[in-house]
């Protein structure tokens, strides 16, 4: 069995099995996550539980805010990133994509559009 650090370790890794790009999609899913819940998933459990629930139980963390405080789309994005099936998971061009059509949407959310850094875009564009 791989030995993880953290909750980022996609299932086909924590088992050992072959693995490709969509390992970093899944690890990012759950970074997105941390960043609009404020807190790791399955927190305050230790990283190896929490790896472990989302690895061989495969659980997923909970939203803990009401559908209607995230930014439209954000849930769906996440949700596909870290789907238990590699084939599933966007492509980084897909994510993207999907994160600026997100932020134009925040343009009109004054909460999101305060708070919603866009890193990403400095990233893309240089």
């Amino acid at each position: 069995m791989f030995m993880c650090v953290g909750v980022y370790i996609a299932p086909e890794m924590y088992r050992n099995e072959a693995f490709d790009r969509s390992v970093d999609t899944f690890a990012f899913g759950l970074i997105l996550y941390e960043m609009i819940e404020g807190s790791p998933a399955f927190h305050p459990k230790p990283q190896e539980e929490a790896a472990k629930m989302i690895c061989s139980e495969g659980l997923r963390p909970l939203f803990k805010n009401k559908p209607k405080s995230y930014p439209e789309g954000v849930k769906e994005l996440i949700q596909e990133c870290w789907d238990p099936t590699p084939s599933i998971r966007p492509t980084f061009s897909d994510i993207i994509e999907r994160l600026n059509k997100i932020s134009a949407s925040c343009s009109k959310q004054t909460r999101w559009r305060d708070n919603f850094k866009l890193p990403w875009k400095q990233a893309v564009h240089k």
